[in-house]
């Protein structure tokens, strides 16, 4: 019998704190990142516990076989946008990864 959950991907859409940071201070059109999927993952980030986030095109994911977080480890080429957020002070960093037209 499969295992139904290793069958499908965690994708989701960009969260409101990442979309809204790379809209107003990144200045990175809507248009850009509607069709873009992230995965999320908790970790520390210098110690302090943190939300990290990776935003990539799900197409070439699915084509790639990229199916979580850490799959993306792999093929690093397609992570567009990555960084993380503190949810206790709600700083946010990201940072372009690769080309991705206006």
């Amino acid at each position: 019998m499969p295992l139904l959950w290793w069958t499908r991907d965690n994708s989701r859409d960009i969260p409101q704190w990442a979309y809204s940071h790379l809209v107003t201070r990144l200045g990175v059109a809507h248009e850009a990142l509607s069709d873009l999927k992230c995965f999320e993952r908790r970790d520390l980030v210098n110690g302090t516990p943190s939300v990290l986030i990776r935003i990539f095109n799900p197409e070439e994911a699915r084509n790639a076989g990229v199916r979580d977080f850490t799959s993306l480890d792999r093929h690093p080429e397609l992570i567009q946008w990555e960084g993380w957020q503190d949810p206790a002070t709600g700083a946010v960093f990201m940072e372009q990864k690769s080309y991705m037209s206006p």
